[in-house]
């Protein structure tokens, strides 16, 4: 009789532990679901706060243009400033080639628009406007 107990302990205790271990399968699907799904989410708030940023530019340098096309210049020359300021951030934050590219050429005017700005030289119209309608190009401009 003793032998029969401990093996019925043994029993019990064997499924016991198995049912805690099949328990626990569904659990860890779960989670690497879970993982998978925030992973993915993390990867689309990256993008999302890439065409936030693209916007925010966008929207600035069509403010810019507006002030120029109502000869208000010095407007336009302060709100400049942060504008190639952002634009020079994003170059440094952004992993996507195109839009570090796109971004760069862009920037590589802002001595051209400041002096510009600074002289209210009316081709600068022409330049920001341009500016304004090459942020319609980059990918993720939302």
């Amino acid at each position: 009789i003793r032998r029969v107990a401990v093996v019925s302990v043994i029993l019990i205790a064997a499924v016991v532990v198995a049912a805690i271990l099949i328990g626990s399968l569904p659990s860890r699907s779960t989670i690497d679901g879970l993982e998978t799904r925030i992973s993915r989410l993390e990867q689309r708030n990256a993008v999302l706060e890439q065409s936030l940023k693209i916007a925010e530019l966008r929207g600035a340098a069509g403010l810019m243009s507006y002030r120029v096309n109502q000869n208000d210049y010095d407007a336009a020359a302060e709100l400049s400033t942060g504008f190639f300021n952002g634009v020079r951030e994003m170059i440094s934050e952004t992993e996507d080639q195109t839009v570090r590219q796109n971004l760069q050429a862009m920037l590589q005017q802002r001595d051209e628009i400041t002096a510009g700005l600074a002289q209210s030289d009316p081709a600068t119209k022409e330049k920001l406007a341009q500016i304004y309608a090459d942020f319609f190009q980059i990918r993720g401009a939302g």
